[in-house]
């Protein structure tokens, strides 16, 4: 019964000052009740001293090991909280996309962690400040900032959380929390940049509410979260580089098919235009006004397919700097097709094309120029 009271006050403190208080009261109650004379602390025999010390030296000892084995249990689950919850934390981040999941994933642990709501600054476009976008809670929901903390401040400056701790109180008996700036980029940038802070996490609850650990905690979480900024940014900045190689791969493309494009129709021309010239530097007429006039008549095709091919290159152009102006109107589809099908007549002589005509009039608003265009590339 002796050692088992002393166990049990090692079981509900926390000091090694109780453990020595309990073993001194235990030893002092032992000899109270149960050593002779009774009720009394009085001692008759030589040896109770001696075997006073060794109860008080092993309550002692085993009550200490008590206590350091409750402390090692708590700091095991405190380790094993803490890597679950970075664990669990890292499991959401990898299934974010952007970076408003990646935020939404930081601010739900945090409120997880300190039972309070989380508020998300993030940079203002048009300056240096920090506004309030949305409240987070433990379940994950999103709320009006003003909702859930009204208390928060409105705004936060962007440079006053450069090259400070992480988490750092804001000033003021109106404004309580922690904050927590998240930042993005190299180690150089983040020490000294402003542009570096995409936003601030603030916790609405009192400093001290976060223990050492929770604190810890709370910096790995945003670590955490900037890391997966970084990667999402990346992701980002690798698929706008396949996205230019892809286009620049296209414009190659397009170039070796135009240098093909324009170099059938100059060699024909340039081969009819040769052919005339000798007809009239021999001053004979070797060729017939019908064949002259089909070799008139093909230079002047092919020169119209090199204007609509040039045609074609300053609309890409235009596309691409943003200056194409439409000039709509209705028109029926069918004038459209058979206006192109006369600009394309002498290229599909060898192969078989036919038109099937609309039911009924379809009319279209569209800039006929440019649709007769489209018509004859397809």
């Amino acid at each position: 019964v002796y050692v088992f009271a002393v166990q049990l006050c090692a079981f509900f403190t926390w000091s090694r000052l109780y453990c020595l208080l309990s073993s001194a009261a235990a030893v002092a109650l032992y000899n109270f009740l149960f050593v002779d004379p009774r009720y009394s602390l009085s001692l008759i025999d030589r040896g109770y001293p001696g075997m006073f010390f060794i109860m008080f030296v092993v309550s002692l000892v085993s009550s200490s090991i008590a206590l350091a084995l409750r402390r090692a249990l708590a700091q095991a689950a405190a380790s094993d909280r803490r890597t679950h919850m970075v664990l669990e934390t890292n499991r959401m981040l990898q299934r974010c996309a952007d970076e408003q999941q990646i935020v939404h994933a930081m601010a739900t642990q945090l409120a997880r962690l300190s039972g309070c709501p989380v508020v998300w600054y993030s940079a203002d476009a048009e300056g240096d400040d920090l506004l309030p976008r949305s409240t987070y809670t433990a379940v994950g929901d999103a709320a009006p900032v003003h909702e859930l903390a009204p208390q928060m401040p409105p705004r936060l400056s962007a440079s006053a959380y450069v090259g400070t701790p992480l988490d750092a109180t804001f000033g003021g008996s109106a404004f309580y929390g922690i904050y927590l700036t998240v930042r993005t980029g190299d180690g150089f940038a983040r020490s000294g940049d402003p542009a570096s802070v995409v936003g601030v996490l603030a916790i609405v609850a009192e400093p001290d509410v976060l223990t050492h650990e929770e604190r810890t905690l709370a910096d790995a979480i945003v670590s955490e979260g900037e890391l997966a900024l970084d990667r999402a940014r990346a992701m980002e900045a690798r698929e706008e580089a396949a996205v230019l190689a892809k286009n620049e791969q296209l414009r190659a493309n397009l170039l070796r098919s135009i240098s093909h494009d324009l170099r059938t129709p100059l060699t024909s021309i340039s081969g009819n235009a040769d052919v005339l010239l000798d007809q009239g530097s021999t001053g004979t007429a070797v060729l017939d006004a019908q064949t002259r006039r089909g070799l008139l008549l093909s230079i002047r095709s092919d020169a119209l397919w090199l204007n609509a091919t040039v045609e074609n290159l300053l609309a890409i152009t235009k596309l691409e700097g943003g200056g194409m102006r439409l000039s709509t109107t209705l028109e029926l589809m069918d004038d459209i097709v058979e206006e192109a099908l006369r600009h394309v007549n002498p290229a599909v002589r060898e192969h078989d094309l036919k038109v099937v005509a609309c039911d009924e009039p379809a009319l279209v608003n569209v800039d006929a120029r440019l649709m007769v265009q489209l018509v004859v590339n397809l």
